[in-house]
């Protein structure tokens, strides 16, 4: 999935469904709650900080999921570690048995964000391999 920010959530701009039976398919134009999502996990961590505070500042913390994160300090925490390792991940957040992965990036003057999503029991099995390949795009497409 590709996605933007768009008046405080994630806009999916385009979604590249799966072969497999199992699969998470969203389409474009779909709206997500920024602070229960990969893809917003991740748009976040490109913000200025004074755009940061200024989002979280007017975001609703609801739960959705059995996982949703629900304090602000608790998204801030998971940005700077989605910082430090390459990659945001939201599990069981935005949906139930639903895992994602994700990484942001500017291109021209535009913020996006580019997540794998799936079954949480197929990312439980693959979860290495998928973030290295993952690691591996954003080295490629934006160093």
């Amino acid at each position: 999935m590709c996605g933007c920010l768009e008046n405080g959530q994630v806009k999916v701009m385009a979604c590249q469904e799966s072969p497999r039976a199992l699969r998470y398919v969203l389409n474009p134009g779909t709206l997500l709650d920024l602070h229960a999502t990969a893809l917003g996990k991740a748009l976040l961590s490109v913000q200025s900080q004074e755009s940061l505070s200024r989002i979280l500042d007017a975001a609703e913390f609801k739960k959705i999921a059995s996982e949703t994160i629900t304090e602000k300090q608790e998204l801030g925490l998971q940005i700077q570690q989605g910082k430090e390792q390459g990659l945001f991940v939201a599990r069981n957040e935005g949906s139930e048995g639903v895992f994602a992965i994700s990484f942001a990036c500017r291109i021209a003057d535009a913020e996006l964000a580019f997540s794998l999503v799936g079954p949480v029991h197929r990312f439980d099995e693959n979860l290495k391999e998928y973030s290295r390949s993952m690691l591996k795009i954003k080295d490629e497409l934006f160093s």
